[in-house]
């Protein structure tokens, strides 16, 4: 994935209980998700970081 002026290999999705996903969350988007339908999480590790010297 490119993201800014990195290049990230990232691993494999692991769900994440409800509980879980909502409490990792930062404040405002904690409260608007559930409003929202959002019931399901995911975390996707960060395996190995480069430095993005364009395309």
């Amino acid at each position: 994935m490119h993201a800014r002026d990195e290049l990230l290999l990232l691993g494999a999705p692991a769900s994440l209980s409800e509980a879980e996903g909502h409490a990792r969350m930062p404040q405002p988007p904690r409260a608007m998700l559930p409003v929202l339908g959002c019931h399901e999480y995911v975390e996707i590790p960060v395996l190995s970081r480069e430095t993005f010297t364009g395309w």
